[in-house]
């Protein structure tokens, strides 16, 4: 199948990429033909950061031309990539599924605007655990390495690390590469 202009795939060692594993959970025996896939980052998404969940979505408005699949995307619901994600997603014509957190300071005033359903997800690891239950695959945005001072207490890398736990196959853009 050819492949969009996306990011690579990260996280744990997969024999095949994000798109692909993606497309082959939504087109199982079984399966209902629905590429379900998370966005979760950095409230402090710049230009960069843009630009991937940018070429993320149009690359999922590709393959679902290709296979004929419909997309949902699912979101954590707050300020910066979520966000992001939830516009780019809504103005492709795909399906947007919010999962809000509890403490509702980070979600932005039209995180309604962009969703065609939403839950409740309850404190944040709860609502990043739904995430990536709900979820084929994952599109990172991190603001830092996982490992640098700033990304302590980071719900971006909580997110990474469900997945991880989880298996699933996940793209990282890191918009300060540095140490």
């Amino acid at each position: 199948m050819p492949k969009p202009d996306m990011w690579p795939s990260a996280g744990p060692k997969h024999r095949l990429d994000l798109i692909d594993v993606l497309v082959m959970s939504a087109t199982r025996e079984g399966g209902d033909n629905t590429i379900r896939v998370g966005f979760s980052g950095t409230r402090h998404i710049e230009a960069d950061g843009v630009a991937a969940v940018s070429a993320a979505v149009r690359g999922l408005v590709q393959i679902a031309g290709l296979t004929g699949c419909s997309v949902e995307v699912s979101t954590g619901g707050c300020v910066g990539t979520d966000h992001r994600a939830m516009m780019e997603a809504h103005w492709a014509g795909f399906t947007v599924h919010t999962i809000l957190p509890a403490n509702r300071k980070l979600v932005p005033d039209d995180w309604q605007d962009f969703s065609t359903t939403w839950e409740e997800g309850g404190e944040y690891r709860a609502r990043n655990k739904a995430l990536v239950r709900r979820v084929s695959g994952l599109f990172v945005v991190a603001d830092y390495p996982e490992q640098h001072p700033k990304s302590r207490r980071s719900g971006t890398w909580m997110t990474w690390r469900l997945g991880r736990e989880a298996m699933k196959p996940m793209a990282l853009m890191i918009q300060h590469d540095e140490d």
